[in-house]
């Protein structure tokens, strides 16, 4: 492949794995150690891939290092080609009868890959995706990958606008999150996240590819979930397996990351009928200037902006469901169940979390009445020191 280095394969590996795994790294290889840890500490042969984007002689040196070690593959970008252009080019010298995409930024729990594989052969899916924590704990459970498509895409603008839509809107997605981290079996999907997930080669496409390399940047995972469901493939989420994702710990800027977002949704909007097309685009001319974003409503505690982790007390004792999300209609949202009148929010992850606007809800277990609202915004480390 033009624009790419690749190192020689390691003479250990001899035998043919049941697994290639993939790691794409763009400027986080201080993550790589404990993600590419977490891979080699599985049951299952395998050959470890690991996709550098950074075009960084730093990042290099220190990928090279830590793969001589462990004895991996590498290919190393002059460039950055893109998350899904960059496993396509460890696909197309891979040699596992399955092949996992990964981040740097997840971690597979022992004996993940294991359960990943016995459950692909079990369903007979193109795709399986574990069980998501955003926390070392495993306390907070990430949610099941939001439907795209004209219909949710209308439906989330009219919902930020309209309190009825909002509200149902919201209580539809609440069910399907509690239905995802509730689940003890396989579940069938329309989409999981391409943070981490196991591919039966029967998703591949004609050339021998799994992502369209068009998307530079997110709905890589979208489109490819897609054009499985169009080809009648079947996608499953499997709680048994077990993953923790750290989610958005790429250096890249808030600018680069929207801009490529605007991008990518264009693109997959391609796949759209061509009234679809002109539906959203009317909307978004029309809507947008006649129906303003709505605002948080009553009984909602802004706490303004937060250099810590907030501190939270509510009235209420006993079991209560409490989400984090990055909009006050909780799609998506993190959760976990908490006991009692009161919840500090976790160092650790708090660490982890990028800068931004952030709401936390806690609901009633059973009845799913809100009892409290809070937001806040995180401050960058920079406007901190």
């Amino acid at each position: 492949m033009s624009g790419t280095e690749k190192l020689s394969l390691p003479k250990r590996d001899l035998y043919k794995p049941i697994v290639s795994a993939i790691v794409v790294n763009y400027q986080t290889s201080e993550l790589l150690s404990e993600c590419l840890e977490s891979l080699l500490s599985q049951k299952v042969p395998l050959d470890l891939w690991v996709v550098d984007n950074s075009g960084s002689d730093q990042e290099r040196h220190k990928i090279e290092a830590l793969c001589k070690r462990m004895q991996l593959n590498t290919i190393f970008n002059k460039k950055n080609v893109g998350y899904g252009a960059a496993c396509n080019a460890a696909i197309d010298q891979a040699r596992g009868e399955y092949l996992l995409c990964m981040n740097p930024d997840v971690r597979l729990e022992y004996g993940a890959l294991e359960a990943l594989i016995k459950r692909i052969k079990a369903t007979g899916a193109w795709i399986v995706g574990p069980r998501f924590y955003w926390d070392k704990g495993k306390n907070f459970l990430l949610p099941p990958s939001i439907p795209e498509n004209w219909l949710t895409e209308s439906i989330s603008f009219w919902a930020a606008r309209l309190k009825v839509i909002s509200s149902l809107w919201s209580r539809w997605w609440a069910r399907r999150e509690q239905i995802f981290w509730k689940a003890e079996s396989p579940l069938s999907q329309t989409m999981i996240s391409g943070a981490c997930f196991l591919a039966d080669r029967k998703a591949l496409m004609p050339d021998r590819t799994l992502f369209d390399p068009s998307f530079f940047l997110y709905y890589e995972d979208t489109e490819l979930c897609r054009r499985i469901k169009q080809q009648r493939g079947s996608i499953f989420y499997l709680p048994e397996a077990h993953a923790i994702h750290l989610y958005a710990q790429s250096p890249a800027s808030s600018h680069f990351k929207e801009s490529a977002m605007t991008q990518s949704q264009k693109l997959y909007r391609r796949g759209y009928t061509r009234w679809q097309r002109q539906f959203l685009r009317l909307q978004s001319k029309h809507g947008s200037s006649l129906f303003p974003t709505r605002s948080c409503g009553d009984n909602h505690c802004d706490l303004g902006e937060l250099d810590e982790p907030p501190d939270l007390s509510w009235n209420e004792k006993g079991l209560c469901w409490l989400r984090v999300g990055v909009n006050p209609l909780f799609v998506p949202s993190s959760g976990t169940m908490v006991n009692g009148g009161h919840f500090k929010f976790p160092s650790g992850l708090w660490g982890q979390m990028a800068p931004g606007t952030y709401f936390l809800e806690v609901r009633h277990s059973t009845s799913w009445r809100r009892i409290g609202l809070w937001s806040w915004h995180k401050r960058p480390l920079e406007s901190i020191i």
